[in-house]
């Protein structure tokens, strides 16, 4: 995204492995939420600070689906 200057749109799937359990081979009937974040510009951000921005990245979908277990 950072090379080709284009925003990262955060797409969560909470509840997924209710769809299809981890080593699943079939999918049982279930509701998936989806939750779209708001883009996140990439414009501004430089290979030395990398690291710290996927970590702020994941952080966003760490704490989505901590509070939809809530």
């Amino acid at each position: 995204a950072m090379r080709a200057h284009v925003p990262i749109v955060p797409i969560v799937f909470v509840n997924a492995l209710d769809a299809l359990p981890n080593h699943g081979l079939v999918t049982r009937p279930s509701t998936v939420r989806v939750v779209v974040h708001a883009p996140i510009s990439t414009d501004d951000w430089t290979a030395a600070e990398l690291p710290e921005r996927i970590a702020s990245v994941r952080e966003l979908f760490v704490r989505t689906l901590a509070e939809a277990a809530e």
